[in-house]
């Protein structure tokens, strides 16, 4: 092989190990979606929980995948309160309690409990007591397995149905405390926030990119090879 020719074909591969000078990089994409509102909370149980939920899938074209992030953020109102069906008593640690959760494919499980403050006191016979009405807030995140990544990609050109993925949202609530048989132990509580999806990726260089950076290459090396039969002709000129 002529030298012109070696020193083409050791800057081609140059070019092609290194991506031509345009090495991947890192990319974050997110998208929300939202339950309910702060002036209108969804009550926890039918008819609004369970509920599902539908977020932006990953397009493949863009690069490759390398972490997904679930984070529920969740405000709730809730309330404890209780009915006394027996005579004159004390009562201890009235509370009430909810839970969010959001489960994805591959397992991925994001939980929010929120808790009133506990309240104790006296209730009369036939009575009932109401606690402050508490606003509570939390945040949960979750790591989606890499085994699963594929349930969160899809292709440009199917998109459609398939370019959206479904999460299921639960919520429970509980309310208890202590003291003698005839009371009950209930209250309210409702929610509303958001389900956040994180993709993180490696973005993969644009192919006319890589073309220009090749054109570029070739016309390099074709003003050398040039340079360098036009030194060799001078030389023979000079004998």
């Amino acid at each position: 092989m002529k030298k012109n020719q070696m020193l083409m074909a050791s800057l081609v591969a140059a070019a092609t190990l290194t991506g031509f000078g345009h090495p991947a990089s890192a990319g974050v994409q997110t998208f929300t979606a939202a339950f309910g509102s702060s002036s209108d909370p969804w009550p926890l149980g039918a008819p609004d929980f369970p509920a599902s939920l539908a977020l932006q899938k990953f397009e493949t074209s863009l690069g490759h995948l390398t972490d997904i992030q679930i984070t529920l953020t969740t405000d709730g109102f809730l309330q404890a309160d209780l009915i006394n069906f027996g005579a004159a008593a004390d009562f201890f640690n009235a509370q009430a309690q909810e839970a969010v959760t959001v489960t994805a494919a591959g397992g991925a499980e994001s939980i929010v409990s929120l808790a009133t403050t506990p309240f104790s006191g006296s209730i009369a016979a036939g009575a009932s007591v109401q606690g402050p009405v508490m606003l509570l807030g939390g945040t949960d995140v979750s790591q989606v397995a890499p085994s699963a990544f594929s349930a969160y990609e899809y292709s440009g050109s199917t998109g459609g149905i398939d370019s959206t993925l479904d999460v299921n949202l639960s919520a429970a609530a509980t309310y208890d405390g202590t003291g003698p048989i005839g009371l009950f132990f209930g209250g309210d509580a409702s929610t509303f926030g958001s389900v956040e999806i994180q993709y993180n990726y490696t973005a993969v260089p644009e192919t006319g990119m890589l073309w220009a950076d090749l054109g570029l290459l070739v016309c390099g090396c074709a003003g050398f090879s040039r340079v360098s039969r036009s030194r060799c002709c001078n030389r023979l000129g000079d004998q």
